[in-house]
């Protein structure tokens, strides 16, 4: 942004969304504008830059804006408790965006790594990240119990003789935990939430 005016910068902006498919224009404009100003940090990919030709966009750059448009989860998505969440552990967009991504409106992982060896550390992340990715959309920090078991079994961390013991024993992370009900979400407490942000950083 250094000596460039913000008429010039927009102006730049303008043009090199031009490239782009018209009913992403107004979406790429944002985004575009926002890299220039510095607002906003790219995750996967660098941001798309004008080319130093002719100022717009080459086709490789103009893919990797739609791309962006597709699969990023913006700040302003977010509900309000999570971004709260994000805001008192010194977390931003860019960590959710490390481990999920949008596609047909819909959130999925990006992490296929727990980054752990145990199977009941392993079990535990999985209902802590489940907990984050509904918490992206109802800010609400909880996870079905039997979803979890699922994805245990799909991670190949599924310890079926101590599963619902393995969240007996790390009931100070769920709130107002005493048994394993497999019909009624698990909330996560206030240590539930640090431990989260703690395995944010860690995957992301």
């Amino acid at each position: 942004m250094a000596g460039s005016s913000l008429k010039e910068i927009v102006a730049e902006v303008v043009q090199a969304v031009e490239a782009c498919p018209e009913a992403l224009q107004e979406k790429a404009f944002e985004m575009l504008l926002e890299y220039r100003l510095g607002l906003r940090t790219p995750v996967r990919r660098p941001p798309a830059q004008a080319s130093p030709q002719d100022g717009g966009l080459t086709e490789e750059e103009a893919d990797d804006v739609i791309d962006e448009v597709d699969d990023d989860i913006q700040q302003k998505d977010l509900h309000a408790k999570t971004r709260k969440f994000l805001e008192d552990f010194g977390l931003g967009i860019g960590d959710i965006n490390a481990l999920f991504y949008v596609e047909d409106g819909e959130i999925k992982p990006l992490y296929d790594d727990l980054k752990s060896t145990g199977m009941s550390e392993s079990q535990i992340r999985l209902g802590l990240l489940e907990a984050l990715e509904n918490a992206l959309e109802t800010g609400e920090f909880e996870f079905s119990g039997e979803s979890v078991r699922d994805k245990a079994k799909a991670y190949k961390c599924y310890d079926s003789p101590n599963f619902t013991r393995n969240f007996r024993n790390n009931k100070n992370l769920f709130d107002g935990f005493e048994s394993y009900d497999a019909t009624q979400p698990i909330k996560l407490s206030t240590e539930g939430k640090a431990e989260l942000a703690r395995v944010i950083t860690q995957l992301g």
